[in-house]
């Protein structure tokens, strides 16, 4: 009970740090003085207490809208609201009661009457802690949940990390960042969003992990997965959506896309790379056509370009450190280009840039020409 243990350290405070001894042959006014002290001191230890608890919530009305939505997804803002109204309402009530009761003690005639009013005083104010006890409950895991909230300045450069389940995500915020995040194979380690800083050319960049998806509309999506939409769709950043094509992900590839496609919606005028991870695994040894039309589809979707990374290895983790965390895009794909790339045994083959005026009938004779020289390398 967190409203028994208010208690007891404030009593005990009042115990301490006030006077204990008082005789029945004082004067009147020194034993209303006495007991006006015992009273008083508590009721403010009480009401400094519920002060210091309320500056430690922020304020909803007063924060970004990134936030405000982050705090109603983890728990409901009204319920929340509703805590801190009855908190500053006991406020009120301990003024209240406290002038009522020193101006009864200051009528007292006889330490007996004294004592009985300080005693009824210090009882109501205990039963009022006690009746809200499970508000101070309620706040305190909200005071829990907050911790797991990142601090994201918004005025440094910041980069987002999105894809499905076990793509990979927080092992490359580790690798990239020290950011130290737990990691392993079962899906939804991440529950929070978990951020890490990456110093270069004196400039800071925030890279920010999220969440898995599942393959499910965004509607039917658990608080969990919804602060990844939420992010996506309040922040200024660069976008890397990590791809997992391995024979372990724990996601089909097919719904892998359809889970890209779901967010593209909430990435319009934002620059993506899109990330091949784990290939150290050799899922490009096993690729068939299935596997490379879902390559090309994917470059089609959007501009920026294709990186081939693993994180165990660390084979493409300098080459994304030059793309994207130095700002450096001349190599990258152009937006306004057509690109169509094969990858084989970590290099790229085939790479062929066509300008926006490149006809129907020459991308059909392209996309041909391209078949027929995967074929000759299976």
């Amino acid at each position: 009970m967190i409203s028994n243990d208010i208690i007891n350290t404030i009593l005990s405070k009042t115990q301490k740090k006030t006077p204990t001894i008082i005789h029945k042959h004082f004067s009147i006014q020194r034993i209303r003085k006495f007991y006006i002290k015992k009273l008083s001191f508590a009721y403010y230890n009480f009401y400094n207490y519920i002060c210091n608890l309320i500056q430690k919530f922020p304020v909803m009305n007063e924060i970004d809208p990134f936030f405000k939505n982050i705090f109603n997804l983890l728990f409901n803002k009204n319920y929340y609201k509703v805590a801190l109204g009855w908190l500053n309402n006991l406020k009120l009530l301990i003024f209240k009661l406290l002038k009522k009761y020193t101006t009864l003690l200051k009528l007292g005639n006889s330490l007996q009457d004294c004592k009985i009013l300080k005693k009824v005083g210090l009882g109501k104010l205990c039963s009022m802690v006690k009746k809200t006890n499970s508000i101070f409950i309620y706040l305190k895991k909200v005071e829990i949940q907050i911790k797991f909230i990142p601090f994201i300045n918004f005025h440094k450069k910041l980069i987002l990390l999105s894809g499905g389940l076990g793509s990979g995500k927080s092992s490359l915020l580790n690798k990239i960042t020290k950011a130290n995040v737990k990691t392993n194979s079962y899906a939804f380690v991440t529950k929070f969003l978990q951020i890490g800083e990456y110093n270069n050319n004196c400039t800071t960049w925030q890279l920010l992990d999220t969440p898995g998806l599942k393959h499910i509309k965004n509607l039917n999506r658990n608080s969990v997965e919804m602060q990844t939409i939420v992010a996506l769709i309040h922040l200024k950043y660069t976008n890397l959506h990590v791809f997992d094509f391995s024979f372990f992900s724990k996601v089909n590839m097919i719904k892998q896309i359809d889970i890209f496609k779901s967010i593209l919606c909430y990435l319009t005028k934002k620059k993506i790379i899109i990330l091949l991870n784990k290939t150290d695994l050799n899922w490009e040894k096993t690729k068939n056509r299935m596997k490379k039309a879902l390559i090309f589809y994917i470059l089609k979707i959007k501009k920026e370009g294709i990186l081939k990374l693993s994180c165990h290895d660390e084979t493409g983790i300098f080459f994304l450190q030059k793309t994207c965390l130095t700002g450096e895009n001349h190599h990258m794909l152009k937006p306004k280009q057509i690109s169509f790339f094969l990858y084989f045994k970590n290099t790229f083959i085939l790479k062929y840039h066509f300008s926006q005026k490149v006809t129907s009938k020459k991308k059909i004779i392209l996309k041909q020409k391209m078949i027929c020289f995967g074929k000759n390398l299976n």
